[in-house]
């Protein structure tokens, strides 16, 4: 199992749930992953959470991957979704962490809520919702668009937008 590239093992630990498999992949990536979230997250038992939860989502969602797209971008994708989640639940961290949730997200990810933090009241309605659908409903920017009723690149530019504004609300709450 050693010899086989990350694709590989993760096809062979979809088809088979062989835990020889998910063991190769979680000791190629533990430390990679830990190195990820302690470069972006300061709490050393929220990293942990972060990363157990990863790994976790990894095993009850391996049927989501798909072989055409390369493991390791799957798998952070996966690990930024975890942060951004656990961040989003923590809306009293600080600002600079934050800094985590710009650029695209894959759908591969599952929700983790299906509730509304109340910070996102705050937004203007068309990007609550469109961030909304994305973070907590977990819907993908095609989904996202049609309920919309415009574009898929529309969409990604309402959440990226959202996201901005919603960074200016979370900092004026910390700050009072």
């Amino acid at each position: 199992m050693e010899g086989l590239s990350d694709e590989a093992l993760m096809l062979h630990y979809q088809a088979s749930a062989d835990s020889d498999s998910f063991e190769q992949l979680f000791k190629r990536y533990e430390s990679k992953v830990y190195g990820y979230l302690r470069a972006r997250v300061r709490d050393q038992a929220m990293c942990d959470d972060i990363l157990q939860s990863t790994f976790l989502k990894l095993h009850r969602f391996k049927h989501r991957y798909n072989a055409k797209y390369p493991f390791a971008a799957w798998l952070f994708t996966i690990c930024r979704n975890s942060m951004i989640d656990h961040l989003r639940k923590q809306a009293t961290h600080s600002y600079s962490q934050l800094d985590t949730m710009e650029g695209p997200i894959d759908t591969s990810e599952p929700p983790m809520s299906n509730e509304s933090p109340e910070f996102l009241n705050e937004l203007p309605d068309r990007y609550k919702q469109a961030v909304s659908l994305r973070y907590v409903s977990d819907w993908s920017f095609d989904e996202i668009a049609r309920e919309l009723g415009t574009t898929s690149e529309n969409a990604r530019k309402l959440i990226s937008r959202g996201i901005q504004k919603l960074k200016v609300v979370l900092k004026k709450m910390e700050a009072s």
